[in-house]
């Protein structure tokens, strides 16, 4: 799960009259409650987490309700987290967030929802990301069904076999597109590089074998309920597994029939077909060093030739 900072400032609403806020970490928060509202004057942008709770004077409070206009003059921001501690979203909390397009609600309970909690081009073009076992609930209750797309939060489990019994399987996993990084933030991109060796007590390590991980979104098609088309397209991250071995890859994890299609750095097609079963293998005809890129359902990975 992503993690992500807030900087900014905000405060809570008083639970009665004359409290007053305290400043925690460079947020607001009122002793008594904790409701998210609206600064005059202060503005958050970029990637926002709301907290679950925060702690005071050896006391915690729970974070439970987004207040109305909580954001109206944060324009800026562009993905918030928002926990399950959350039980309700006010009106017009990110009605004026005009870049808003990635939504992580992470409550298995839907949040009640005033009106316009979010702006209409967050609803058109944004994703709303949920946990799985929620899926069928926020996709049937507005405004979480008026998202463009849906999609789990669901974490993915590798698992590793040696034919010889009681081997060991060592796994190396590195990130294929990002090498030293500057800066106090970093997108991955989901392409990672595998490598396995088998390892066992008075046994020569086996030779390793390399793989591609990409983590695809291969899914992307709208809900029709009761005869109209409704605006939540449920998207699935899957996992597909790309080897490269003697001028030949072998893409795994699809769906029967799925189309795949290889092509060299220059955008030459070298080699297409379909999944039989869950896999395909594919010639290419190129040499350990050489660059391959497999398009899978619209996307694209690049892999090294071994």
């Amino acid at each position: 799960m992503k993690k992500i900072l807030l900087w900014g400032m905000m405060m809570l609403l008083p639970a009665m009259a004359g409290a007053e806020s305290v400043k925690i970490g460079g947020l607001y928060y009122n002793a008594l409650t904790a409701e998210v509202v609206n600064e005059f004057g202060y503005t958050v942008s970029g990637r926002v987490a709301i907290p679950a709770s925060v702690d005071h004077e050896g006391s915690t409070y729970t974070v439970t309700r987004i207040g109305d206009y909580a954001f109206s003059t944060s324009t800026d921001v562009t993905e918030v987290e928002i926990p399950a501690s959350v039980r309700e979203v006010g009106r017009s909390a990110f009605s004026d967030c005009l870049l808003l397009r990635d939504v992580y609600c992470l409550g298995t309970e839907l949040p009640e929802c005033g009106g316009d909690a979010f702006f209409t081009m967050t609803l058109e073009y944004g994703t709303l990301h949920v946990p799985v076992e929620a899926y069928n609930n926020y996709a049937s209750v507005e405004p979480w069904s008026l998202f463009h797309a849906l999609v789990t939060l669901e974490g993915l489990e590798l698992k590793m076999e040696c034919a010889t019994e009681g081997a060991e399987c060592i796994c190396q996993i590195a990130c294929a597109d990002v090498g030293t990084h500057r800066g106090g933030s970093l997108s991955l991109t989901g392409v990672y590089d595998i490598k396995v060796t088998a390892r066992k007590a008075s046994y020569s390590d086996s030779e390793p074998v390399m793989a591609t991980l990409a983590i695809l979104d291969l899914e992307l098609r709208p809900m029709a309920r009761e005869g109209a088309w409704q605006g939540i397209a449920p998207v699935q991250p899957s996992p597909v597994l790309v080897q490269a071995r003697g001028g030949r890859l072998t893409v795994g994890g699809l769906r029967e029939g799925m189309p795949v299609s290889v092509c060299d750095a220059a955008g030459r097609l070298l080699a297409e077909g379909k999944a039989d079963g869950h896999a395909v293998t594919l010639q290419t005809g190129q040499k350990a060093g050489q660059v391959a890129v497999v398009n899978v359902g619209g996307q694209t990975v690049k892999v090294m030739m071994r």
